[in-house]
Protein backbone atom coordinates (compact mmCIF):
# COMPACT_ATOMS: atom_id res chain seq x y z
CA UNK A 1 0.00 0.00 0.00
CA UNK A 2 1.08 3.29 -1.18
CA UNK A 3 1.42 5.91 1.75
CA UNK A 4 -1.18 8.13 -0.02
CA UNK A 5 -3.56 5.10 0.43
CA UNK A 6 -2.35 4.66 4.23
CA UNK A 7 -3.29 8.56 5.22
CA UNK A 8 -6.74 8.71 3.16
CA UNK A 9 -9.91 7.00 4.02
CA UNK A 10 -12.13 4.45 3.37
CA UNK A 11 -14.83 5.28 1.21
CA UNK A 12 -17.13 2.22 2.55
CA UNK A 13 -19.55 1.43 -0.22
CA UNK A 14 -22.53 -0.93 0.26
CA UNK A 15 -24.08 -3.31 -2.43
CA UNK A 16 -27.60 -5.40 -0.76
CA UNK A 17 -28.12 -8.28 -2.58
CA UNK A 18 -31.47 -9.73 -1.57
CA UNK A 19 -31.40 -13.39 -1.49
CA UNK A 20 -34.72 -15.21 -1.78
CA UNK A 21 -33.34 -19.15 -1.52
CA UNK A 22 -31.43 -21.24 -4.04
CA UNK A 23 -30.53 -19.23 -7.45
CA UNK A 24 -28.79 -16.48 -9.32
CA UNK A 25 -28.62 -12.99 -8.08
CA UNK A 26 -27.85 -10.80 -10.71
CA UNK A 27 -24.84 -7.47 -9.39
CA UNK A 28 -25.06 -4.37 -11.87
CA UNK A 29 -23.71 -1.53 -9.45
CA UNK A 30 -22.88 1.93 -10.99
CA UNK A 31 -20.20 3.29 -8.44
CA UNK A 32 -20.29 6.68 -7.94
CA UNK A 33 -18.37 9.25 -10.15
CA UNK A 34 -15.33 10.17 -7.77
CA UNK A 35 -14.47 6.13 -6.54
CA UNK A 36 -11.40 5.79 -8.14
CA UNK A 37 -9.91 2.79 -6.82
CA UNK A 38 -11.20 -0.50 -4.51
CA UNK A 39 -8.48 -1.71 -2.05
CA UNK A 40 -10.35 -4.57 -0.57
CA UNK A 41 -13.70 -6.33 0.04
CA UNK A 42 -16.30 -7.45 3.30
CA UNK A 43 -18.89 -9.27 3.49
CA UNK A 44 -21.99 -10.00 5.55
CA UNK A 45 -25.11 -11.84 6.12
CA UNK A 46 -27.96 -9.44 7.76
CA UNK A 47 -29.59 -11.94 9.42
CA UNK A 48 -28.84 -15.30 11.34
CA UNK A 49 -29.46 -18.11 8.86
CA UNK A 50 -29.33 -21.09 11.28
CA UNK A 51 -27.84 -22.46 14.72
CA UNK A 52 -25.57 -24.39 12.50
CA UNK A 53 -22.71 -23.54 10.20
CA UNK A 54 -23.47 -24.32 6.52
CA UNK A 55 -20.47 -25.20 3.99
CA UNK A 56 -20.84 -23.31 0.85
CA UNK A 57 -23.78 -21.34 1.09
CA UNK A 58 -22.87 -19.69 -1.96
CA UNK A 59 -20.77 -18.12 -4.56
CA UNK A 60 -19.85 -14.65 -5.20
CA UNK A 61 -18.13 -13.38 -8.67
CA UNK A 62 -17.73 -9.70 -9.48
CA UNK A 63 -16.15 -7.81 -12.12
CA UNK A 64 -15.28 -4.16 -12.82
CA UNK A 65 -14.44 -1.68 -15.67
CA UNK A 66 -17.01 -3.20 -18.32
CA UNK A 67 -16.59 -6.41 -17.37
CA UNK A 68 -12.53 -6.08 -18.16
CA UNK A 69 -11.41 -7.42 -14.76
CA UNK A 70 -12.47 -10.45 -12.55
CA UNK A 71 -11.00 -9.82 -9.35
CA UNK A 72 -13.55 -11.52 -7.07
CA UNK A 73 -14.77 -15.34 -7.15
CA UNK A 74 -15.26 -16.66 -4.04
CA UNK A 75 -16.74 -19.48 -2.81
CA UNK A 76 -18.85 -18.73 1.02
CA UNK A 77 -18.81 -19.97 3.93
CA UNK A 78 -21.51 -19.47 6.77
CA UNK A 79 -20.73 -19.62 10.15
CA UNK A 80 -23.43 -19.71 13.08
CA UNK A 81 -21.53 -18.76 16.37
CA UNK A 82 -18.60 -17.15 15.34
CA UNK A 83 -17.60 -14.55 17.63
CA UNK A 84 -14.32 -13.22 16.11
CA UNK A 85 -15.33 -10.49 13.34
CA UNK A 86 -12.98 -9.59 10.75
CA UNK A 87 -11.77 -5.93 11.05
CA UNK A 88 -9.46 -5.66 7.80
CA UNK A 89 -11.26 -6.61 4.24
CA UNK A 90 -9.84 -8.98 1.75
CA UNK A 91 -7.13 -7.20 -0.41
CA UNK A 92 -8.63 -6.13 -4.01
CA UNK A 93 -6.38 -3.23 -5.23
CA UNK A 94 -8.03 -2.34 -8.86
CA UNK A 95 -8.28 1.05 -10.11
CA UNK A 96 -11.57 2.00 -11.39
CA UNK A 97 -12.83 3.36 -14.36
CA UNK A 98 -14.83 6.79 -14.03
CA UNK A 99 -18.70 5.34 -13.23
CA UNK A 100 -17.77 2.11 -13.83
CA UNK A 101 -20.26 -0.66 -13.23
CA UNK A 102 -19.67 -3.05 -10.88
CA UNK A 103 -21.39 -6.70 -12.09
CA UNK A 104 -21.12 -10.02 -11.33
CA UNK A 105 -23.22 -12.94 -9.84
CA UNK A 106 -23.98 -14.37 -6.09
CA UNK A 107 -25.08 -18.01 -6.51
CA UNK A 108 -27.16 -19.25 -3.17
CA UNK A 109 -26.71 -22.80 -2.16
CA UNK A 110 -28.76 -22.41 1.11
CA UNK A 111 -32.77 -22.32 0.41
CA UNK A 112 -32.83 -19.12 2.35
CA UNK A 113 -34.01 -15.86 2.86
CA UNK A 114 -31.46 -13.19 3.66
CA UNK A 115 -29.86 -10.04 2.96
CA UNK A 116 -25.70 -10.41 2.03
CA UNK A 117 -24.17 -7.08 1.84
CA UNK A 118 -21.01 -6.39 -0.10
CA UNK A 119 -18.64 -4.06 1.17
CA UNK A 120 -16.23 -1.99 -1.23
CA UNK A 121 -13.45 -0.05 0.26
CA UNK A 122 -12.67 2.63 -1.95
CA UNK A 123 -10.71 5.33 -2.59
CA UNK A 124 -11.91 8.59 -4.04
CA UNK A 125 -9.94 10.66 -7.13
CA UNK A 126 -8.99 13.41 -4.25
CA UNK A 127 -7.62 11.03 -2.03
CA UNK A 128 -5.55 9.27 -3.94
CA UNK A 129 -3.75 12.20 -5.96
Amino acid sequence: MTPQKENSRRKWIIIPVQVGGKGMYDIDFKMPANVASCDGIMLSVVQKLADRDFRRVGELSMEVNARKVHPVHLMLDYLANSLETKKEPLSLDESLQQCSHIGGFYRDYSNMNYTLNIYLACRTKAEIQ
